[in-house]
């Protein structure tokens, strides 16, 4: 063996360890096919998954460890998992032209969460928005376990609605979702 020639063979061997070990692998994507006797369902299905992996609420959990797809008669679900326990969930039920996706992350800051609502109100539905009015104060709603709950700010088309979900006084999520 030639002088030096060592230390890349030393590199890959660690690298093979490492990947071996059982640390988590980046899985960046869903599956590519969920359907291959569908091509309407997959066609959807391919839409939906590149939509929402480009979306600000996938850009804020950042890098994705892992991701689950179930699709069922009418609907669509995705769920991405980030390194450090954030989730989100996404769903397109087009029998009811619902489309949702819910950030669950703890350590959530109030203006940040804000922000990142109002970005995911323009990337769906363009500049103008569905028409949330932001500035007006939102309903309260107790949520679906003791402790919690949503505040909802409604927009006015596709009857869009965006939530911040809190458990106690902690923010803890972001919902978007829009039936049109």
């Amino acid at each position: 063996m030639r002088p030096g020639a060592i230390w890349p063979i030393a590199v890959l061997s660690m690298a093979v360890a490492a990947g071996a070990s059982g640390s988590p692998v980046n899985l960046a994507s869903c599956p590519e096919t969920i359907s291959i006797s569908d091509p309407e369902r997959q066609r959807a299905y391919a839409e939906f998954k590149r939509s929402i992996e480009v979306s600000p609420f996938a850009r804020h959990l950042g890098r994705r460890v892992s991701c689950e797809v179930r699709a069922d008669d009418g609907s669509i679900r995705l769920t991405y998992k980030s390194p450090t326990g954030a989730k989100l969930d996404a769903l397109r039920d087009s029998t009811i032209e619902l489309t949702e996706q819910r950030l669950s992350e703890r350590g959530l800051a109030g203006k940040a969460a804000m922000t990142l609502l109002q970005r995911t109100e323009t990337w769906a539905f363009g500049d103008k928005g569905c028409s949330i009015a932001w500035q007006n104060s939102p309903d309260r709603l107790a949520g679906p376990t003791p402790g919690s709950n949503e505040l909802v700010y409604r927009g006015e088309n596709c009857n869009c609605q965006a939530r911040l979900v809190y458990s106690g006084d902690r923010l803890t999520g972001l919902v978007f979702r829009s039936a049109c």
